[in-house]
Order: C-alpha cells, then structure tokens, then sequence
C-alpha cells in the first residue's frame, strides 16, 4: 500500500510539474502574442500616420494646383478685357473717321 501510496505521489507530482510547465509555456505563447498584437497595432498606426500625412500633402497640392489655375484663369480674364477695350477704343475711332468721310 505504501508502494502504491509513494507511486500515486510520484505520478502526482509529474504530473503537477507538467501542469506548471505548460501553463508556464501558454505564459509565454501568451505573451508572444500580445506583443506580436501589440506591434502589429503600432505599425498601423505608424501606416495610417503616413497615409494621413500623405493625403495631407496631396490635398495641400490640389489647393496649390487650384490656386494657380485660379490665378492664370484670373491673368486671362484681365487680358480678355484689355483685348476688348482696345477693340471697342479702335472701333469707336473707326466709326468717328467713317462719321468725317461722310461729312
């Protein structure tokens, strides 16, 4: 009895060694885990970071585009409107000669 009594131990005792090993290992996988987790998550924020700050930048582009076009489509304006103040100038000295000829 005391044979068995000391086997039942025995194999109690490896089994509660095994016990605390493999919850030990499910600690570390654990662990791996939530640091592997954690530094995928820090790289997505590093890569919503960039992709913010590249739409930033395009945006700020697009205004810059935006502006220049405005400004050029400005330039053309005023050009336009030269152009037909020196044709309505030439146009009523055309119209004053034709009036003298006919005098």
């Amino acid at each position: 009895m005391r044979e068995k009594t000391q086997d039942a131990k025995v194999i109690l005792c490896k089994v509660l060694s095994s016990m605390r090993e493999k919850t030990q290992d499910a600690k570390v996988i654990l662990c791996k885990v939530s640091s592997s987790m954690h530094e995928k998550t820090q790289d997505a924020k590093v890569i919503l970071c960039k992709v913010s700050s590249s739409m930033r930048e395009k945006i700020q582009d697009a205004k810059v585009i935006l502006s220049k076009v405005s400004s050029s489509m400005s330039e053309r304006i005023q050009d336009a409107k030269v152009t037909l103040c020196k044709v309505s100038s030439s146009m009523r000295e055309k119209i004053k000669d034709a009036k003298m000829l006919r005098d």
